[in-house]
């Protein structure tokens, strides 16, 4: 133990190089896991629950394309929009061509900023000086950068691949692995640990399932009440803010603010004030959805309290960032269930 303690830098080198190894298929692993979700449904309920052959390959399929369909959606819906955005931008401010210029065209957009723009003393020669020192200085700098920039691009793609291609394995061998799993397990443990492990895991199993439709389900929702409010008022880009707003509030609790930062920026080019009334918007719903839809919806599909729910989102996102706040929720569920 005090060679181990003595060594730990050693140690943590190797177990980096390890978790390096390993990581596609811990990926693949989570990956089958959550498309197992609705794999599973489809499987039983849309296809009946008599086996034929095929069916296992018939449900991964189906529930592929579904996937694949939601995303293409979700694309077809954001990336015009923000396009023609950008492109309104460009129209904007195409012709300004000094500081002057920049300050005029704020002032027309934004009359409220004219007072504090005027006591601002800035140098339009001194900026662009700067601004291209730092580029010159940077140059080199970037080149090497986007050398590894492209070896991490190429790592990722080549380690997504490899866990999509286990994910599918583990989804059409799971009943198989599972009774390999539990040969394993007797092979180990006395019967009594073995009773205790595979309860754990089937409340496991159970717990995140649920999570995953509670805040699939969640977000959906989410996104319905900002189209119909947006609707209602009338107000740009419906359909694009809600759509990120139930893309980012997957994340949860937090998520949706960053939906709310891109779509007030977009509303903000074409009519400032009904951007600020965007963000008034976004708070109440967000209040209605944090304190009643949330804490029902999720809390219950995972049996925890409001109050546990927040706490694991807290913990978990102060741990492990994004990752940490999807996984807490239900970890913490299933603490909470075998304390009880």
């Amino acid at each position: 133990m005090l060679v181990f303690f003595q060594k730990i830098g050693v140690v943590l080198v190797y177990l980096t190089k390890f978790w390096h190894i390993i990581f596609p298929f811990v990926f693949g692993a989570c990956l089958a896991f959550v498309v197992n979700v609705p794999m599973n449904q489809i499987e039983n309920k849309l296809l009946g629950k008599k086996p034929f052959k095929g069916k296992r390959i018939l449900s991964w399929f189906i529930t592929f394309i579904l996937i694949l369909a939601v995303i293409a959606g979700a694309m077809f819906i954001i990336v015009p929009q923000i396009v023609e955005t950008a492109k309104h931008i460009a129209a904007n401010v195409q012709n300004i061509g000094s500081l002057s210029d920049v300050q005029a065209w704020v002032i027309q957009k934004f009359p409220q900023t004219e007072s504090l723009i005027a006591k601002v003393d800035v140098s339009y020669k001194s900026l662009v000086s700067k601004a291209m020192e730092w580029v010159q200085k940077s140059g080199s700098q970037l080149l090497n950068s986007g050398v590894g920039v492209v070896s991490n691009i190429v790592s990722g793609v080549a380690t997504f691949f490899i866990g999509f291609a286990f994910s599918v394995y583990v989804l059409f061998r799971k009943e198989a692995l599972a009774v390999q799993g539990k040969k394993v397990l007797y092979a180990l443990f006395p019967e009594r640990v073995n009773e205790r492990i595979l309860k754990v895991c089937s409340l496991s199993y159970k717990t995140f399932s649920n999570f995953i439709r509670g805040q699939v389900l969640e977000a959906s929702l989410l996104g319905l009440m900002f189209f119909i409010t947006m609707s209602i008022f009338r107000m740009p880009y419906a359909m694009l803010c809600a759509v990120l707003i139930a893309i980012t509030a997957l994340i949860p609790i937090f998520g949706a603010f960053i939906g709310c930062a891109v779509g007030a920026f977009l509303i903000l080019m074409q009519n400032p004030m009904q951007a600020v009334w965007f963000v008034v918007m976004f708070l109440i719903l967000q209040q209605i959805e944090g304190n009643l839809i949330y804490p029902k919806v999720v809390g219950n599909s995972v049996g925890l309290p409001a109050i546990l729910v927040f706490a694991a989102v807290i913990v978990g996102g102060e741990m492990f960032g994004v990752v940490g706040m999807l996984v807490f929720i239900p970890l913490t569920s299933v603490c909470f269930t075998i304390a009880k």
